[in-house]
C-alpha cells in the first residue's frame, strides 16, 4: 500500500475543510476590498480560485505521469524462460 495515499474519508474531510477555509479567505478579501461582497463577486472569485487549483493539479499529474512512463522497466528484463544449457 502506498504510504502517501489518503483513504476516502480523509480526502472528504480535507476537501470540506479546505473548501471552508478558502471560502472564508475569499470572503475576507472581498470584504476588505472596494469590490465588496455580492453574489457576482463571490461567484467569480471562487470560480477563479477553483480554476487556478485545477490547472495546478493538472500540471502536477501530467508531470507525475511523465515521470512514471520514463521510469518503467522493460518487460524483457523479467522473463520466465529458463536459459538453455
Amino acid at each position: 500500500m502506498n504510504r502517501n495515499k489518503l483513504d476516502f474519508v480523509e480526502e472528504l474531510v480535507l476537501s470540506v475543510a479546505l473548501s471552508f477555509g478558502l471560502d472564508g479567505l475569499v470572503g475576507l478579501f472581498l470584504g476588505l476590498s472596494p469590490i465588496g461582497i455580492n453574489f457576482t463577486s463571490i461567484t467569480i472569485s471562487i470560480s477563479a480560485v477553483v480554476l487556478v487549483f485545477a490547472v495546478v493539479v493538472f500540471i502536477r499529474r501530467l508531470r507525475e505521469l511523465h515521470v512514471q512512463t520514463h521510469l518503467q522497466i522493460s518487460p524483457q528484463v523479467f522473463t520466465t524462460e529458463i536459459p538453455k544449457v
